[in-house]
């Protein structure tokens, strides 16, 4: 795994942290244990595909839905992260 600069800089993960594992979760078929590792994969991954499509086959609608997508994102990694600080576990 490549070491996060975010947390070898300032000492506590950021918003981005455990989506390396999560992925590698999601590889290996553990859908469950990659959604507690890092909500967001899985929607994340789902957008850049949605994204690709959209520049291959241009959908009606297509930027709208990426602009949804992208927020909804957002808002799933915000609500993580500050769940995360919280609890306290990103220390």
């Amino acid at each position: 795994m490549i070491a996060c600069p975010f947390k070898a800089t300032f000492g506590f993960d950021c918003p981005g942290c455990g989506f390396q594992r999560s992925l590698e979760a999601l590889y290996h078929g553990d859908l469950i244990q990659s959604f507690i590792l890092y909500p967001a994969t899985l929607p994340i991954l789902l957008f850049f595909i949605f994204a690709l499509l959209h520049i291959v086959f241009q959908f009606k609608n297509g930027l709208k839905y990426i602009h949804f997508f992208f927020y909804c994102n957002l808002i799933i990694i915000g609500a993580n992260y500050a769940v995360r600080c919280f609890t306290g576990s990103i220390f």
